[in-house]
């Protein structure tokens, strides 16, 4: 049996494994997206099959790569081009100053702290 529970404004699915661990998945801050998740995810259970994170390849690959991909995409919607520049520069720095390798990486907590250090300090 699944549920869902609200932390700290996210809502997340709540199941337990066949050992009795609890394990959460962060679904959304959206509760009918959660919701939503959550049918799946009792569907799945109920079918046999273990629950799948739709993004978990997306997870895994380096931000760098998201990156390219966006700026890609900016290309091919005709943006200016010094406004891609700047985007992936500043993008790129962000990554590097913060540290950041992949997706679960980001977290708000690191992204205030790069945020408060004074600019003179901030690395790359």
């Amino acid at each position: 049996m699944a549920w869902l529970e609200k932390r700290d404004g996210t809502w997340f699915i709540g199941f337990r494994d066949q050992q009795g661990k609890t394990h959460r998945l962060r679904p959304s801050t959206d509760k009918l997206v959660a919701k939503g998740r959550l049918a799946n995810f009792e569907k799945a259970q109920a079918r046999g099959e273990d629950y799948s994170d739709p993004f978990k390849d997306h997870r895994g690959r380096a931000i760098a790569e998201h990156v390219k991909d966006y700026v890609a995409d900016l290309r091919a919607l005709g943006r200016d081009n010094m406004y891609i520049y700047n985007v992936e520069k500043r993008l790129n720095r962000l990554i590097v100053a913060c540290g950041w390798k992949v997706l679960g990486d980001i977290t708000a907590d690191s992204f205030c702290a790069w945020r408060e250090t004074p600019v003179e300090q901030r690395s790359a």
